[in-house]
């Protein structure tokens, strides 16, 4: 059997999943961190009920970051529409790898994501997933970017290839919507599909399926080349309800089989095949050999074993006249038991004229379903169904304490039945009959949904948002002259608000409705804000400064007299409550304050001591004085000898000890014996001790 390239219609857009980055090991995991030229940074996104929550372009690229770096089966969900700008900014796809291959949920919630762009040399799975495995993408529109890469094994919007040779995967409701993939190099093929480059699995027991997806973006390829999907191998594979109005340029092979077709390129397996149409223009490369290639208006070719195709292969359309045939024109077909090609023509699709298109009967008739999947657009049908047209409106205000709701007008010409039912949740029933109304501040989505005959039900939603309003606050102020007692005292004169509740704090400690006390003297910041509640602003924590003075204290100081060389005697201080450190100097009584010194006087004399009680924590420090005296000492008289004398001498006669004077010098000694006689005794400093008088001396009386 003669070899043959197949060349079909459609359209591919490539998604690439080429990774340069630096691997980073922490604990056991391998976190991969890429940077590049016009890529931002990464942000790891927030998780919320088992979905990271995505809302910008950096955390995209951190959710990928996570995949890639081990954890594949994540579930992520987007959260707003994500715009890409400048060039190079994505370098690598979710799932980068085989090994790699994503697993997860990943719903795009109805978002889309724009202006993706990378251009790359390098061979790998691209896509906004490069590799997926029993993986469900779903409710995604690619939009505006673009993919240019040199060779390439496996390229779409979305998944790059699907199943990745282990297991299956789904694609529902995604859109490619102008985003273009080329190809630039000259030799070699891809696998290039518009949403998925290859769906395959090694085996017929992992079911992929493609639903609800459509094309309008350019591809520029060679090999496999389809509008949806590039090239289904070797897995049961089902499509159904897809379509493809873009541009493919078809740079044929004249080497390898090149299969290029408006919803599939090539397929060795195709389960189901129904409801899709091709309304896109295929240009091919002038020159190539018909031999080797072969365009097609839905699928490029479909190859299979005996039986391998099914019978579900049917209600498929194409435009006339957008594709240019070669000597053979694509079909279905099948081997025989002599491994001869058996062509099926029955499952060929059928050609429309532009105006055919525009009929709805003509895809009604067929079995398709205008109530609940498709319309009817300007020139083909569309995805959806016909929509009842209506104007809506948020309502944004503050709270009033009044009642407030969406605003919505049905205003579909002609239309005079209709009917409105509403949600205030985002799953469940439309169980209200009357719009709904909310007074209380906070953000409220109201889900409506418009249903008319004829139309299929038309879903919507606007939110209710009412801003919480702003209390009217009468500061606090801080109380004056207070003053230590022992007692805890309020600082502050109540302050008042309109809305929310008034609270205050004294430094660290916690908030309160109660008015902030202090016992200690010292600085106090005081801290107040206003919890707003449900339907008012919080009024930003403010601060004033509060002060709580030392009291004074009247000390007083004690000491007694003591003789001189004698132990000083000890001062006391009282009314120091504070228990405050005393310190004391002395000076000579009367002299100026300037000549106090810490030095205890030694000297008899007349002096003053100062007492100083240091400041506490409670109470401001303070002084007092007391005179007090130094008296004279008497000096010891205990070293006076017995005298002896001879009976007639006089007393003056008796030498004394230096200091000591007979009272009566002229006296007798007395008799013979032993006699006493008074003395007086004079020390050498008289400063200091006093002069002793009447001492009795002993004299001891000799016969003459």
């Amino acid at each position: 059997m003669k070899k043959k390239t197949f060349i079909g219609i459609g359209v591919l857009v490539l998604s690439l999943s080429f990774m340069a980055g630096i691997s980073i090991r922490s604990s056991n995991k391998t976190y991969v961190e890429v940077r590049a030229e016009g890529e931002v940074d990464p942000v790891t996104p927030e998780l919320v009920d088992n979905y990271y929550q995505i809302g910008t372009a950096a955390e995209l690229i951190g959710f990928r970051n996570l995949v890639n770096g081990g954890q594949y089966a994540i579930n992520g969900k987007l959260t707003a529409d994500i715009e890409f700008s400048g060039t190079n900014n994505w370098t690598s796809c979710i799932g980068n790898t085989s090994a790699n291959a994503y697993k997860g949920i990943f719903d795009g919630d109805n978002h889309t994501i724009s202006g993706i762009n990378y251009q790359t040399t390098s061979p790998n799975s691209y896509g906004l997933f490069g590799c997926g495995v029993d993986c469900s993408i779903r409710n995604i529109t690619m939009k505006d970017g673009s993919f240019s890469f040199q060779y390439v094994s496996y390229a779409g919007a979305f998944v790059g290839r699907l199943g990745s040779g282990v297991g299956g995967g789904s694609v529902e409701n995604c859109h490619n919507d102008n985003f273009t993939i080329t190809m630039t190099g000259t030799s070699g093929e891809t696998n290039l599909g518009g949403i998925v480059g290859r769906c395959d699995v090694n085996n017929n027991t992992h079911l992929v399926s493609i639903e609800k997806c459509s094309n309008t973006g350019s591809l520029t390829g060679k090999g496999y080349v389809g509008g949806i999907i590039g090239f289904v191998y070797n897995c049961p594979c089902k499509v159904r309800n897809c379509y493809n109005v873009g541009t493919i340029n078809a740079s044929l092979n004249n080497v390898n089989d090149n299969n290029v077709g408006g919803i599939i390129g090539r397929s060795s397996v195709v389960d189901e095949l129904i409801n899709c149409f091709s309304y896109c223009s295929i240009n091919e490369a002038s020159g190539q050999d018909p031999e080797h290639s072969e365009i097609g208006k839905i699928v490029g070719v479909l190859v299979g074993s005996n039986n391998s195709h099914s019978n579900n292969i049917n209600h498929n359309f194409y435009l006339e006249g957008t594709y240019q045939p070669f000597s053979y024109v694509a079909s279905v077909y099948n081997f025989d038991d002599d491994n001869e090609e058996v062509h099926d023509d029955i499952f060929l699709p059928i050609s429309l004229t532009s105006d055919e298109f525009k009929n709805p009967n003509t895809f009604i008739n067929a079995g398709w379903d205008f109530a609940n999947t498709w319309h009817m657009g300007e020139n083909h049908p569309e995805l959806g169904a016909k929509q009842v047209s209506y104007t809506s409106s948020d309502y944004s205000g503050t709270y009033d304490g009044q009642a407030h709701s969406i605003s919505l007008q049905v205003t579909e010409e002609g239309l005079e039945s209709y009917s409105i039912s509403y949600r205030t949740t985002d799953s469940g029933e439309y169980n209200l009959t009357t719009n709904p109304t909310f007074t209380n501040a906070g953000t409220y989505t109201v889900y409506f949904k418009i249903t008319a005959d004829g139309f299929g039900d038309t879903l919507g939603s606007n939110t209710v948002t009412i801003s919480k309003a702003t209390p009217d606050l009468t500061q606090p102020t801080a109380k004056t002259n207070l003053v230590y007692d022992g007692t805890a005292q309020e600082l502050i004169n109540a302050g008042s608000t309109t809305g929310g509740t008034l609270k205050y704090k004294v430094g660290e400690g916690e908030y309160s409705t109660e008015l902030p006390k202090g016992t200690d003297a010292g600085d106090y910041t005081i801290y107040y804000k206003v919890e707003g509640g449900d339907n008012y602003s919080d009024v930003v924590e403010d601060s004033l400064a509060v002060s709580i003075a030392k009291a004074n204290i009247t000390p007083t100081v004690t000491i007694a007299n003591w003789e001189y060389n004698a132990t000083p005697s000890t001062p006391s201080v009282s009314n120091n409550p504070g228990n405050g450190d005393v310190s004391y100097l002395y000076k000579v009584k009367d002299a100026d304050d300037s000549t106090y010194t810490n030095s205890v006087p030694t000297i008899v004399g007349a002096y003053t001591i100062k007492a100083t009680v240091s400041e506490t924590a409670n109470y401001n420090g303070g002084t007092a004085t007391v005179d007090f005296n130094i008296i004279k000492a008497n000096p010891s008289t205990d070293a006076v000898p017995d005298q002896n004398a001879v009976y007639g001498q006089t007393l003056s006669e008796i030498a004394l000890p230096e200091g000591w004077a007979w009272n009566s010098p002229t006296d007798k000694v007395g008799n013979v014996g032993t006699n006493q006689h008074k003395a007086t005794y004079t020390p050498a400093d008289t400063t200091n001790y006093n002069v002793v008088e009447n001492v009795d001396v002993t004299v001891k009386v000799n016969p003459a």
